[in-house]
């Protein structure tokens, strides 16, 4: 299934738990960066709720097209067209993105990774839902990522603020 056709089936849905969870940690001023933000969903949940959202993803048609009719909120909303790997992550609070990591091969979701540990500020909250290793869509890959919760917190930052981990298992 293309980008394009999964935010097609999957706009309109509600915000996921994660989403809903991680917004009791996040001062009314933060920027968040929604990582793969597909059909935003959770964008609009975050705007919506007055946060100003960063909507990261490499096919923005869809969510360009639902933003004209959400016009109380879409100036909270900044849209970029761009692959993750090459996004400058710097100067936001909030990095969320919920399964987009997962589809990642596992050499960029560790350069990934690397960038997010070393180029977020001090007490940058992450919010993230990734693929476990008992998940019903893993298999023994380098074209994904799949891990478990001991392998992931093992590569995490020890002055990160707070985390927020869901895996899909």
């Amino acid at each position: 299934m293309s980008s394009e056709q999964f935010q097609k089936v999957t706009q309109g849905e509600p915000p996921r738990e994660l989403a809903k969870r991680i917004i009791k940690y996040l001062d009314k001023n933060c920027l968040i960066l929604d990582c793969g933000c597909g059909a935003c969903n959770d964008t609009i949940f975050f705007a919506s709720q007055g946060y100003k959202v960063i909507a990261l993803d490499k096919e923005t048609k869809i969510l360009e097209n639902r933003l004209k009719n959400l016009s109380d909120i879409k100036d909270r909303i900044t849209v970029l067209k761009s692959n993750i790997m090459d996004f400058e992550i710097e100067g936001i609070d909030c990095f969320y993105s919920s399964f987009t990591l997962s589809f990642l091969s596992k050499k960029d979701f560790y350069e990934l990774w690397n960038n997010i540990r070393y180029k977020l500020k001090k007490h940058t909250i992450i919010g993230i839902n990734i693929f476990g290793n008992r998940d019903e869509w893993y298999r023994d890959t380098d074209d994904m990522t799949f891990m478990d919760k001991e392998e992931f917190t093992s590569n995490q930052r020890q002055d990160m603020a707070s985390f927020f981990i869901l895996f899909n298992t």
